[in-house]
């Protein structure tokens, strides 16, 4: 019978871009390096109905390009709303569809600050009477300099609250001279599993995590990441490592294969419809070696039936089971 099943998933989206949104600030960063970049064209959508289609369309509303320190700061909206955004850099461009909310910022908040606390814990699964460790930092911002300080000697009372949204336990903390604070938490037994979660008595921050009956994994399985680019009629060769948390090899383990592409051009260009983006999964099986090493091959297909440009996404889903 087997003894470990590890479900192992990787989504690819090939770009060197990033960013970070805080305040209605764009920060674009180099993904590999954490660099900002001066020089990136961040265009701004907003969604809009259109009347006489009965759709909702993507308008272009602004164009920007990010400083010195990689930074664009959108103007104070007259009302809170959500817009779109697409960056672009020399040959290379991003557009997750993400959402970010500009707010409204009025004369009474201007000189008004907000705090916030953001939580880390040692592990995001745990098992019922194990120890959640954690800590925070908490950090005001001003809204009219639009500046983030640590807050030093802050006390806040922290709790831990069950999937029932019912506090079970409470600490109370302080923060140091670098504005940052820990503390942990006892999970109960013979209570609801589920998603709790650690939050501070103002609302200023929060952190999730579950808790779960589970068996401790035997060996790990990895996908080495894709350094080359792919183009159409080329095949993907996806590495992948089965090892037992000994340093032992995984040998001759089957590994069983999901591969899902779906086209996501519509992400990049509003004018192409969403509709029958789904392709049929290939399902496939291979083994691994006597160095617990085993190869995923994907054939880079275009779809014949669409006109136009091609953008697929491609999702790998990787089942490997020991028998032994």
């Amino acid at each position: 019978m087997p003894v470990n099943n590890i479900l192992l998933s990787q989504l690819n989206h090939i770009s060197n871009l990033a960013y970070v949104y805080l305040q209605n600030t764009i920060l674009a960063v180099d993904r590999t390096t954490g660099q900002p970049l001066q020089g990136v064209k961040v265009s701004e959508y907003k969604r809009i109905y259109n009347n006489t289609q009965r759709i909702y369309e993507n308008k272009l509303q602004k164009t920007h390009i990010t400083d010195q320190q990689g930074k664009v700061v959108f103007n104070s909206s007259k009302e809170n709303n959500s817009h779109s955004i697409s960056l672009s850099y020399k040959n290379d461009f991003l557009n997750l569809d993400d959402q970010i909310y500009l707010y409204r910022y009025d004369d009474y908040r201007k000189d008004t600050d907000f705090k916030r606390i953001f939580f880390f814990t040692d592990r995001s699964i745990y098992r019922p009477g194990q120890t959640v460790y954690f800590k925070g930092i908490a950090i005001t911002s001003q809204h009219q300099t639009n500046e983030n300080k640590i807050i030093s000697n802050y006390a806040t009372t922290i709790r831990l609250v069950n999937p029932n949204n019912q506090t079970v336990q409470t600490i109370s903390v302080k923060t140091n001279e670098y504005g940052t604070f820990s503390g942990k938490f006892s999970i109960p037994e013979n209570q609801l599993n589920g998603s709790y979660h650690i939050e501070n008595a103002n609302n200023e921050g929060s952190i999730y995590f579950n808790v779960e009956e589970y068996k401790r994994p035997k060996f790990e399985v990895t996908f080495e990441p894709i350094k080359e680019e792919y183009k159409y009629g080329q095949t993907v060769e996806l590495n992948g490592k089965a090892m037992m948390f000994s340093g032992v090899s995984l040998s001759n383990a089957t590994v069983n294969y999901e591969i899902k592409k779906q086209n996501i051009r519509w992400r990049y260009f509003w004018w192409y419809p969403r509709g029958n983006d789904n392709q049929n999964s290939i399902l496939g099986e291979v083994k691994t070696n006597d160095k617990g090493e085993f190869t995923i091959k994907i054939d880079l297909k275009k779809d014949e039936t669409l006109e136009g440009i091609q953008i697929d996404n491609y999702e790998v889903n990787a089942s490997v089971t020991d028998l032994n």
